[in-house]
């Protein structure tokens, strides 16, 4: 299962907005065909994975990625690139800190 942390979730759901996803919609991870994901507003397909915020859902793994990305943390972050600040969606391995009460919070685990 992929862990959505609140930060994350938040900005998903203002992209489902801005979108105009409709409610069974989220954003989808899927692969790219270059060893990669890519990104795109879409329903859930027979195998995947969806993460929901309370509200509905905000993030699908697509079948083939279900497995590779299982155990990891989809975050939004501030990262400096050439003394930039930029920020957006990573994955990444989980901490203790994530697994804290994962599946009681928004954006946590379902």
């Amino acid at each position: 299962m992929v862990l959505v942390t609140p930060a994350a979730a938040g900005e998903l759901r203002a992209l489902l907005k801005h979108s105009r996803a409709t409610g069974a919609q989220a954003l989808r991870l899927i692969p790219d065909g270059r060893d990669g994901i890519g990104m795109m507003v879409s329903v859930p397909e027979d195998g995947d994975e969806v993460v929901e915020d309370g509200v509905g859902p905000v993030l699908i793994i697509a079948a083939p990625l279900v497995g590779p990305l299982n155990g990891l943390v989809f975050d939004w972050v501030t990262v400096e690139i050439d003394g930039e600040a930029r920020r957006g969606f990573t994955l990444r391995e989980a901490g203790a800190g994530d697994l804290a009460g994962a599946g009681d919070a928004p954006g946590g685990e379902v």
